[in-house]
């Protein structure tokens, strides 16, 4: 297994969702919410379109999901108990929100085609992780991070991407970040 293979986590036909409140899992920082996270849709939506994956942009996940990544203990994220608020006003639960507060800067500028403005990567064409950097921290320190360039992008080792698909999950996704850019989330 390439220990340097990471896969960029999406969404395939799920509900788009925001948090109800201010979205504290924004921050780079290990959080101790006081209450279950609320979620609410975006869009009207019925019940039946609820996958095991969503984005609110950071990812929701069901119970499904989540007895594949608690047991891995991996240390790099945080799973905190959600709940969904449709808009007639039920709640779906178990769901669990990952919170990612780890960032590493490790986007190899000479390998990438991309534009590096500070905390924005733009015009991607194509990334390349820095093997060198990466190989500094311990594979089980870095199985789930976001990229510190550009913190909404999450990447997932192919040993916790190849765990979470082992499940066939609905609607979640994984792609290559050598193959990924902004259109990848139009492709299914």
């Amino acid at each position: 297994m390439d220990e340097y293979e990471y896969y960029v986590i999406m969404s395939n036909k799920g509900p788009s969702l925001s948090i109800l409140g201010s979205d504290i899992l924004l921050t780079g920082k290990r959080i101790e919410p006081k209450r279950t996270l609320t979620y609410v849709f975006k869009d009207p939506i019925t019940i039946t379109t609820l996958t095991d994956h969503m984005m609110a942009p950071h990812s929701i996940v069901s119970k499904k999901i989540y007895e594949v990544l608690e047991p891995m203990n991996i240390n790099s994220i945080q799973l905190l108990p959600s709940r969904i608020l449709d808009f007639d006003r039920n709640i779906h639960e178990p769901f669990w929100a990952i919170h990612i507060p780890l960032k590493i800067r490790c986007i190899d500028e000479e390998l990438s085609d991309c534009k590096i403005l500070g905390s924005i990567v733009t015009r991607i064409k194509k990334i390349v992780l820095d093997k060198k950097v990466l190989s500094e921290i311990p594979l089980n320190d870095r199985l789930v991070f976001r990229l510190k360039e550009h913190s909404t992008i999450k990447l997932y080792h192919k040993s916790v991407k190849d765990a979470i698909e082992a499940v066939n999950g609905k609607g979640i996704r994984f792609v290559n970040i050598e193959e990924w850019t902004r259109g990848s989330y139009f492709k299914k």
